[in-house]
């Protein structure tokens, strides 16, 4: 199983920057391996919506489905990503604490059978993609 968390303190208020991440438009700058998305079915930044993604799994660009499962206005939202062979939930929470939040982004691939011996070079993309996570107070600063 491949699992990386990682949080920041974005110096924006929650629902800005809820807004921001539930802005599917705005997914590279926080899921970097995410190269692209397109809605394909339902309504943007909504339970059920479904996106064809673009994902860099281990250095090979992979078509995917992104869906969106959950949503908690403004505190998180719970997404899965589909790119063959690899399936990976990405969690977002969002604290806010006034003048600033903070962000937390979990990403959880489960691997079984032969895929377990990804484990470790997927352990390892999913650390590199959340060590980029900084670039998310970036972006929502430059978007102010």
């Amino acid at each position: 199983m491949a699992y990386a968390e990682n949080r920041i303190t974005v110096p924006r208020p929650g629902p800005v920057v809820y807004a921001f991440l539930t802005d599917l438009d705005h997914i590279t700058a926080w899921i970097p391996a995410v190269q692209r998305v397109e809605l394909l079915a339902g309504a943007a930044g909504t339970v059920g919506a479904e996106y064809e993604a673009a994902v860099d799994v281990g250095g090979s660009l992979r078509s995917g489905r992104l869906t969106i499962v959950r949503v908690d206005p403004p505190t998180g939202m719970t997404m899965r990503i589909a790119a063959t062979p690899i399936r990976m939930t990405a969690t977002v929470r969002v604290d806010d604490e006034g003048e600033s939040s903070r962000v937390t982004v979990v990403l959880d691939a489960p691997t079984h059978g032969l895929l377990r011996l990804m484990d470790g070079p997927l352990q390892k993309a999913l650390q590199d993609a959340l060590a980029q996570l900084p670039g998310l107070a970036r972006a929502i600063a430059e978007q102010a």
